[in-house]
């Protein structure tokens, strides 16, 4: 557990810089579009003004500006896109970095006196853990906003929203933020399988190389068939679950093949790559 610790540690150290700037840029990007939003909307409200139109006229043809309707915004989403691919390149980064090295870095790691699989879940939760930081920053921030739009724009044209309707009826913030416990550990330990998936695909490409890239692929297609078998079961026998039902065959789906990620990679860390 020790060794876990420090190599967790170790790994944030490594991504700290690139993922304080990850944040940093979308509340940027995101501020900014705010004000310009803001400013466009202001632009509208004083072009009907002076064309005599009365408060209540303005309204009916602009309506109020909100932060839901803000969260439809391209300013709004595209940052949160940026943020889930650049998560997504790391994931793969984390692990060829370390192979395509000056000093190929992963054997320093390999020779240390632990379990393997340490090396595996420190990259794995140095993921996962940033996807929980980088949600909870976004969901920070929908404070944040949510105080500048009244300072930005006269209370008459502006919608008291509460951050739980925002999140409620927002563009895919549902998924972002899940609303009952059971639908939040479905989420996220989904996000977690397609991690843990991902990483036995690429230490198959690492212990065998151009023969790896086929056994990924196979792999591939095993998880795909593993996780949708409760789907292709209804499709071909018409025997539609209950959704109850259909969320606890995709969970145990998921639970399957995240223990069988996690012996796949174990098997090829200890036994397939070697120092």
């Amino acid at each position: 557990m020790n060794i876990f610790l420090k190599l967790l540690a170790f790994e944030f150290n490594r991504f700290k810089k690139g993922y304080l700037s990850l944040i940093g840029l979308t509340f940027t990007i995101q501020g900014v579009g705010l004000f310009f939003q803001s400013r466009s909307y202001l632009s509208k409200v004083e072009m009907l003004k002076e064309e005599g139109v009365s408060t209540q006229g303005i309204l009916s043809q602009l309506g109020h500006f909100d932060l839901l309707n803000y969260t439809y915004s391209l300013w709004f989403v595209a940052p949160i896109m940026l943020g889930i691919v650049a998560l997504l390149f790391y994931s793969v980064f984390i692990w060829y970095r370390d192979w395509l090295g000056k000093n190929t870095f992963i054997y320093r790691l390999l020779l240390l006196p632990a379990k393997r699989m340490s090396i595996y879940f420190a990259k794995l939760f140095t993921i996962f853990l940033s996807v929980l930081g980088l949600v909870s920053s976004q969901y920070l921030f929908l404070h944040v906003y949510k105080w500048l739009i009244p300072l930005i724009i006269s209370e008459e044209f502006t919608q008291v929203q509460s951050i739980a309707q925002v999140i409620e009826q927002g563009a895919f913030m549902v998924f972002l933020f899940p609303k009952t416990l059971p639908f939040f550990f479905f989420a996220y330990l989904t996000g977690l399988m397609v991690l843990m998936v991902l990483f036995t695909l690429i230490l198959f490409e690492r212990s065998f190389h151009l023969k790896g890239i086929l056994l990924a692929t196979g792999y591939a297609g095993l998880s795909l068939f593993i996780y949708f078998s409760p789907a292709i079961y209804q499709l071909y026998t018409r025997i539609i679950f209950a959704n109850s039902e259909t969320f606890l065959w995709f969970s145990i789906m998921g639970i399957v093949l995240m223990g069988l990620s996690i012996l796949v990679s174990n098997f090829l860390l200890t036994k397939k790559i070697t120092v």
